[in-house]
């Protein structure tokens, strides 16, 4: 929360730079929220993270009487999201936040309600440069748009050149094979600008298998334990880290969310708090389960003693 903050302050007090300062659709230039990071596309996947956990912990028991600290945080979180002005991370958020709630409404339907008094709220009060920048993704004119396109189609011919090895890991790596593929006024990127694309050209077709199936495991995990999820006592943060990964996936899609150690660090350690809990609360189901056989049996136990005394 002390970075959203800052973020908040930041955009208000901040001049735009030229590094960040992208034009919105009314073509006056945008500043852009990127708190201590540096780079408002980086701090999005972090404050992804910290926005859908905020929230997750809400549903959590066991911090009810801290619930509004965290409704507050996520809230905090979410304004600071949207003064990145990265529309990646917005449709992503959205598109996760949607999925879960179609999810969660065939046992409480009351929630589809939600987004249906949240957005015409929110467009109300949301700033017209936020709207026209989010509105600017879906067919008007967009330079960033555009470039990002014809960084995928570069980088896709790359990754069909060297498929089985890939191009080495690194930027200095990517970039000196990059500009051999790149189509006319492209200029060094650093990166593809989407997680698979930059997983294949790095480390070739079996790496990127390899994450596909890390990723196919992880949801089957989440679909056999689903039942144990819901009894759990870490239920409600197993869903919001599961949330999280899709949400930062979904980012993935539009941006390479590994740039850095710090990045890709966090993404693991998403995925590896989404396994913990889903472990934990299989764990919680066999020591019930062990438990209650251990109750019948000692019930068994009584009523043929009982019934033994009977006789003699």
């Amino acid at each position: 929360m002390p970075t959203a903050i800052f973020a908040i302050v930041q955009y208000y007090t901040v001049e735009a730079t030229p590094e960040w300062a992208d034009s919105s659709a009314t073509g006056a230039d945008l500043v852009r929220a990127y708190s201590t990071f540096g780079n408002p596309n980086v701090y999005a996947v972090f404050v992804i993270v910290a926005l859908i956990l905020s929230f997750g912990f809400v549903a959590d028991p066991k911090r009810r009487k801290i619930s509004l600290l965290y409704v507050l945080a996520g809230l905090i979180n979410l304004f600071a999201l949207a003064l990145t002005f990265t529309r990646g991370a917005w449709i992503a958020v959205i598109i996760s936040v949607l999925a879960l709630i179609v999810i969660k409404s065939r046992t409480a339907p009351k929630l589809l309600l939600i987004p249906t008094a949240v957005i015409p709220v929110a467009l109300f009060f949301l700033p017209s440069d936020i709207i026209d920048r989010f509105l600017s993704s879906f067919g008007t004119p967009d330079t960033s748009a555009a470039y990002r396109l014809s960084i995928w189609r570069s980088s896709l011919r790359m990754f069909k050149e060297k498929i089985f090895i890939g191009v080495g890991v690194g930027e200095e790596a990517f970039n000196e094979e990059f500009m051999q593929y790149a189509e006319e006024g492209v200029m060094m990127p650093h990166h593809s600008h989407n997680l698979l694309l930059e997983i294949g050209c790095e480390l070739g077709i079996f790496a990127l298998i390899l994450f596909a199936f890390l990723l196919l495991t992880r949801l089957r995990h989440r679909a056999s334990y689903a039942a144990y999820v819901k009894e759990s006592t870490c239920g409600p943060i197993c869903t919001a880290s599961g949330v999280a990964l899709f949400a930062l996936f979904a980012y993935g899609m539009t941006d390479y969310i590994w740039y850095n150690s710090s990045m890709c660090f966090l993404f693991w350690t998403v995925f590896g708090l989404g396994s913990a809990t889903l472990r934990i609360a299989k764990s919680e189901h066999d020591e019930r389960d062990l438990s209650a056989r251990s109750d019948n049996s000692i019930f068994e136990a009584t009523a043929n003693i009982t019934v033994g005394a009977r006789y003699e």
